[in-house]
């Protein structure tokens, strides 16, 4: 029975890493300099995003639910964390987000931000 839960885990571990490198490099073709931000940047795929686009050099804006997970995304290489369980500010209507426009984004919890309450 372990044997087959460890390699359950390392084909999720493989799956996750796959998608976070097609995401990042084939779709977004993420460059140095520019800004990225990733919601459920703590979970399986939105944590190898944030690493991998850090290593890029690019600038990481992580979404995640709690404390515990923004602290995570700010320690594998986010330059910031935010709260996902409010709207962004920039989908209530805001022409100018606070820091600059952010050149892509990776959203893969499946729910539009602007149905999030």
């Amino acid at each position: 029975m372990q044997a087959t839960i460890a390699a359950s885990r390392q084909a999720r571990s493989a799956e996750f890493n796959h998608s976070a490198w097609h995401l990042i490099f084939n779709v977004l073709q993420l460059r140095a300099g520019q800004k990225v931000v990733v919601s459920a940047a703590a979970g399986g795929v939105g944590s190898i995003a944030v690493q991998l686009a850090s290593q890029t050099r690019a600038e990481v804006i992580a979404l995640a639910s709690t404390e515990k997970k923004r602290a995570l995304t700010l320690e594998l290489g986010a330059k910031a964390a935010a709260d996902s369980s409010h709207t962004p500010i920039w989908v209530r209507g805001s022409r100018r987000p606070a820091r600059g426009k952010a050149h892509a984004a990776l959203e893969m919890t499946g729910v539009p931000p602007s149905s999030r309450r």
